[in-house]
């Protein structure tokens, strides 16, 4: 049974939200739609049968570009501070350790131009905390520029300088 055009543009307007939908949606109107829509349900249903399944793209999240850079960071900042990686991308909440945590957080974002989600899904933390770190060390390097040496050293060693 075809559902009425009431029906069909309550079930639009549902799965708005679904950003399979409104891809679909922008290929078969042609532009990004939104939550109104210019087409009739009629239309719309019209122009759905037209329009090919759209293919679904599959994401490998196992090991993202970025992921061997901000590794490599990680690597030095454990270096530098005597302290093993896994401690630092662990939950351990300790002076050294957090402050190791937010070098690489601060390098990562600041120095590779990484963002702040990117930075959280690597060390596994929410990008507010990443934020947070980041404004730490910031103030840290403002109030004692040896320690802003000390990080730009860490940097060299790496090779990668600041851009």
């Amino acid at each position: 049974m075809m559902p009425n055009e009431r029906d069909l543009e309550r079930l639009m307007m549902a799965d708005s939200q679904h950003i399979e939908t409104a891809n679909r949606r922008a290929a078969i109107t042609g532009a990004d739609c939104g939550p109104r829509y210019s087409m009739t349900g009629s239309q719309f249903q019209a122009r759905l049968r037209q329009v090919p399944d759209m293919p679904v793209i599959a994401v490998n999240d196992t090991e993202p570009k970025a992921r061997p850079a901000m590794a490599a960071v990680a690597a030095a900042v454990a270096a530098h501070c005597k302290i093993p990686v896994a401690e630092i991308m662990g939950m351990g909440r300790s002076g050294p350790v957090s402050q190791a945590r937010q070098i690489v957080m601060f390098l990562c974002h600041g120095h590779l131009r990484k963002t702040l989600a990117e930075v959280g899904r690597f060390m596994k933390r929410d990008h507010n905390t990443v934020w947070y770190g980041c404004g730490l060390v910031a103030k840290r390097v403002a109030s004692n520029p040896e320690f802003g040496d000390t990080l730009d050293g860490i940097m060299a060693a790496l090779g990668a300088g600041e851009k």
